[in-house]
């Protein structure tokens, strides 16, 4: 392979590479607007029973998901700038680049599913703590929770999908060992 196709690919490969985390940001962005304004803006509700209070603020596994898309979104926009910055510099000395990338969307794509289940987790006690409600704003805002947690998932597939992707820059090694 001469060295025109092979710059042709990884320029390819950053493109897919961004794109696939622009998608990304604007999952999680979504994730968190769905869990900020409608799950976590409220309160607290009482149902017909007024010793069961429910309150979304409180709740760890809420609490772990919102860290978990920030940190998702953080590690997302720099990536993006440093995939930005390999282009124009034209892959010179990007190899411990490459490496932060790959290794990078590792460590995150892990963060994000145990956000994801992390939000999975407490929406499940929430609606357990209610039992069967026909209260219709628990019932809305617990769905809301299950699709915040959804789109999170979703921001974690396309971390991973960008890590196999960033596999295929990485500088490749001799299988060759020395004694």
């Amino acid at each position: 392979m001469d060295s025109t196709s092979s710059s042709k690919i990884s320029w390819k490969l950053a493109i897919a590479t961004i794109v696939l985390r622009v998608i990304t940001i604007a999952l999680l962005s979504a994730s968190f607007t769905i869990l900020n304004d409608d799950v976590l803006g409220t309160k607290y509700y009482h149902t017909d029973d007024r010793n069961k209070t429910l309150q979304f603020r409180d709740t760890a596994g809420y609490q772990y998901m919102v860290a978990t898309i920030f940190l998702g979104i953080g590690h997302s926009v720099v990536q993006i700038v440093l995939a930005i910055y390999l282009l124009m510099r034209k892959n010179k000395d990007a190899n411990k680049l490459l490496l932060f990338q790959f290794y990078g969307d590792k460590v995150i794509s892990y963060l994000l599913v145990s956000g994801a289940i992390g939000g999975y987790i407490a929406t499940d006690d929430k609606g357990e703590f209610f039992g069967k409600t026909n209260h219709d704003q628990i019932d809305s805002n617990l769905n809301k929770s299950y699709t915040s947690a959804t789109l999170l998932l979703l921001g974690f597939i396309c971390t991973a999908v960008s890590s196999v992707v960033s596999s295929y820059t990485l500088p490749k090694r001799s299988s060759t060992t020395t004694v």
